[in-house]
């Protein structure tokens, strides 16, 4: 079951890079076609329901944080309800941890143009207002 939620988590997360890749940089950066080539199968269900690939991509995710709480559920014989709470509150302590990882580097880096990965997290932190010196 731990193997299971571990491919789940992985999953998740290559996800979450998905949601800012845009599909020319998928298609003249080879890793990040590597990231849409692995996700194009767990996203064929979430295209039946939506037409909008960001959407798609977001359904997606709440389905495995849902799977990843039955597994939880299964796992540790915790009700449902607690073991979907454990596995949504995992979700939003790692995008926490991933966005102040994320601003950390970018204020290191002074954002630095020229390079995809500070394009992908400036991309990722747009609303957040930074100063030019």
């Amino acid at each position: 079951m731990y193997f299971i939620k571990s491919i789940v988590d992985i999953l998740i997360v290559i996800l979450l890079l998905r949601l800012v890749i845009t599909p020319t940089e998928a298609y003249f950066n080879p890793i990040y076609r590597l990231i849409f080539r692995i996700t194009d199968p767990a996203l064929t269900p979430s295209r039946y329901l939506t037409r909008s690939a960001l959407t798609g991509i977001v359904f997606t995710i709440l389905a495995l944080v849902v799977l990843r709480g039955l597994i939880y559920a299964g796992v540790s014989k915790a009700t449902i309800v607690i073991a979907l709470g454990i596995s949504f509150y995992d979700l939003v302590r790692f995008l926490f941890q991933v966005y102040m990882v994320f601003w950390f580097v970018s204020v290191l880096a002074r954002r630095s143009y020229g390079l995809s990965f500070a394009g992908l997290i400036e991309r990722a932190f747009a609303p957040l207002p930074f100063s030019s010196e």
